[in-house]
């Protein structure tokens, strides 16, 4: 599970997606991914 904030810088938003890509290349097993908005957004 993640989150990411919609307001941020996006350097922010970038760090956190180069993050998180680099977390699930690390994990075995990850055959999935599911992403979801809040209905507001």
């Amino acid at each position: 599970m993640h989150f990411a904030d919609f307001v941020t810088t996006m350097r922010n938003k970038t760090l956190y997606v180069s993050t998180r890509d680099s977390f699930k290349e690390e994990l075995d097993g990850i055959q999935e991914e599911l992403q979801a908005t809040h209905p507001n957004h």
